[in-house]
């Protein structure tokens, strides 16, 4: 099943799951990306480092091609490499930045700790303004919605198209459905292309048509036998009325 109950594909694929879809997936989704980049929950260390315009007009500037951004109560002194202090950084040069760390449709946890020299601790990561940030982060919050959007062409082949939320139908993406239908089979074949994560969009085709399946064969008994007391019930009213 493509769209609709809670155990369709789209209700099943990022950012909606179990525990949110509709609007709570896409405020899940946006939620995720920012912790990507600025780090949150558990390790997630992140790849950007945020400074008020005020820190960012005292850094001081190095030969050596460091920067110290702040010296904090107890003497450590926080600085970054000349190259990776970038407080008006566009968004083109903020998404090569984090491109570097996205590999099939995951973060990886590298350059996002410090490296401590001495009273030194390095962040390895891009120093941005706060400007910057929200700049950027309007740009990716846009994108939330795209992988489930592969799945969308074949939705709206299928006349399922209103079911689908308004952040999803917003991207333009490849795909289609179509029934195939015969004396022997009635077989629809949907196709659609993931933007990433192949083989997680397979798992989870694999794990949508496994519930349904195995949720009709739990109802089938039932529709059997209220089709055959149908049956019965015509029969014993043709046999009355004549």
């Amino acid at each position: 099943m493509l769209v609709g109950p809670k155990r369709s594909l789209l209700a099943n694929t990022p950012p909606a799951n179990e525990m949110a879809r509709g609007r709570a997936a896409r405020k899940q989704g946006e939620g995720a990306i920012k912790r990507d980049l600025l780090g949150g929950r558990g390790k997630r260390a992140g790849i950007f480092t945020v400074l008020s315009d005020g820190l960012i007009a005292q850094a001081e500037h190095f030969s050596t091609f460091n920067v110290r951004l702040f010296t904090k109560k107890d003497g450590a002194v926080y600085g970054t490499e000349e190259a990776l202090f970038r407080p008006h950084a566009s968004t083109s040069e903020m998404r090569a930045h984090h491109k570097k760390y996205f590999k099939n449709g995951r973060m990886t946890q590298a350059g996002g700790r410090t490296r401590d020299i001495g009273r030194w601790k390095f962040v390895d990561k891009m120093v941005v303004s706060k400007s910057a940030m929200d700049a950027y982060l309007k740009v990716m919050y846009a994108r939330v919605g795209r992988f489930a959007a592969s799945q969308l062409r074949g939705a709206l082949d299928l006349g399922a198209g209103a079911k689908v939320p308004d952040w999803i139908k917003r991207h333009v993406m490849k795909g289609s459905a179509r029934w195939i239908i015969n004396d022997r089979v009635m077989i629809c074949v949907i196709t659609f292309e993931p933007i990433f994560a192949e083989d997680d969009a397979k798992r989870r085709i694999d794990y949508v048509r496994r519930y349904n399946q195995n949720a009709l064969n739990r109802r089938l008994p039932y529709i059997i036998k209220a089709v055959l007391a149908k049956r019965s019930s015509g029969a014993r009213a043709t046999s009355v009325a004549s």
